[in-house]
């Protein structure tokens, strides 16, 4: 059988580096695939503690074992433990989805919003943007939080560069503070087109 060789491998893969992320999520595929979802959430859930950054790799093989086994709650509980701990914003819009697939699409839209109040985030945004509930006042409140983005983004930017060392900062200094260039520093312009 296919499946029990692969296995095999994974668990050697497992066995010499207890951090294979890839092997992980092999085994949680072969347990998805034969119905053994506890299995493969067991699986899934390994892989943060590992490596982290490698947690947007489980959110819909999660999602699909929580539809398949009509455990949203346990399911939701676990995403906002990974997002108070991680932060991430794809844990995130994993929460959202998993709300939308309970069929609490109004409580997954005021989730959301919610969120994006303390924290504003494009990709949330953009997730947003592309859910079917959206009221009035919502969009009003959505315009407010592009605003805010916006702001904050265009804060985060350089206002000057110095043509020599790449030196960066929001204020002009005529005597650049790196590499001691004389008027090398130059304000930073958008433009259409690259010119």
């Amino acid at each position: 059988n296919a499946n029990l060789d692969a296995k095999k491998h994974y668990r050697q893969a497992l066995a010499t580096n207890k951090f294979c992320v890839r092997a992980l999520l092999g085994l949680a595929g072969i347990a998805l695939f034969s119905l053994e979802y506890a299995e493969a959430i067991r699986y899934l859930k390994k892989v943060p503690e590992i490596s982290p950054e490698n947690i947007v790799l489980t959110l819909p093989l999660l999602l699909e074992c929580t539809i398949k086994t009509q455990s949203f709650v346990q399911h939701q509980a676990y995403l906002h433990a990974l997002y108070k701990d991680t932060g991430q914003i794809p844990v995130l819009l994993a929460i959202v989805s998993s709300m939308e697939a309970q069929g609490c699409d109004a409580e997954a839209l005021g989730f959301l919003v919610e969120q994006l109040e303390n924290l504003p985030s494009l990709d949330a945004l953009n997730y947003l943007f592309g859910m079917d509930k959206m009221s009035v006042p919502i969009r009003k409140e959505l315009s407010e939080q592009i605003v805010k983005i916006i702001r904050r983004e265009g804060n985060k930017k350089e206002a000057y560069r110095c043509v020599n060392c790449g030196f960066s900062g929001n204020q002009i200094h005529w005597n650049c503070p790196s590499c001691k260039g004389w008027q090398t520093t130059k304000p930073l312009l958008e433009y259409e087109k690259n010119v």
